[in-house]
Parts: structure tokens; sequence; C-alpha cells
């Protein structure tokens, strides 16, 4: 059996099966990184990213290239690690 998550639909939660949500894998994955480093409260390296969001080294690294081009990250040059941006 599938667990029940909530889905939102004008405004009010429904507890659905997972099987009647589609997910985009990539979106997910980028919310995966974003929680992590709020969760994390300190910079983190794309090492400690991949390792802590359980994804390849490559399509961590292409998400959060992606989120820092966007500004929702920034990329310290001294560390090479990665903090919240300014949006």
């Amino acid at each position: 059996l599938f667990d029940a998550v909530p889905a939102i639909v004008y405004g009010v939660t429904y507890m659905t099966d997972t099987a009647d949500i589609r997910f985009v894998r990539s979106v997910d994955r980028a919310i995966d990184v974003l929680e992590q480093i709020a969760r994390n409260g300190r910079p983190m390296s794309l090492s400690e990213i991949f390792r802590a969001v359980n994804t390849p080294k490559s399509t961590t690294l292409n998400i959060v290239r992606t989120l820092a081009h966007r500004r929702i990250l920034e990329l310290d040059p001294e560390t090479k690690k990665y903090r919240a941006g300014p949006i």
C-alpha cells in the first residue's frame, strides 16, 4: 500500500495516496536541497549536500548550480560552501 500524503486543493488539505500525485523529480530534489541547507543552519559543501539528500553528486551539482544562478543559493568563493541567497 502507498503512504498517505496531504494534497491541498483550493486551500483545503486532503489525505491521498502518493499514487494519485505526479511528482516532478527535479523539483522534488531541488526542494530537498533547499530544506537541507535551511535545516543545517550553516553553509554546506557540495559533498555535504549530496550525502544529506542522497542524490548523485552530478545531479546535486546541477541543482545547486541552477539554484545559485537564480540567486536562491550563494556560493562562498573562499570556503566553496553554499548558503541561502538573497531571495
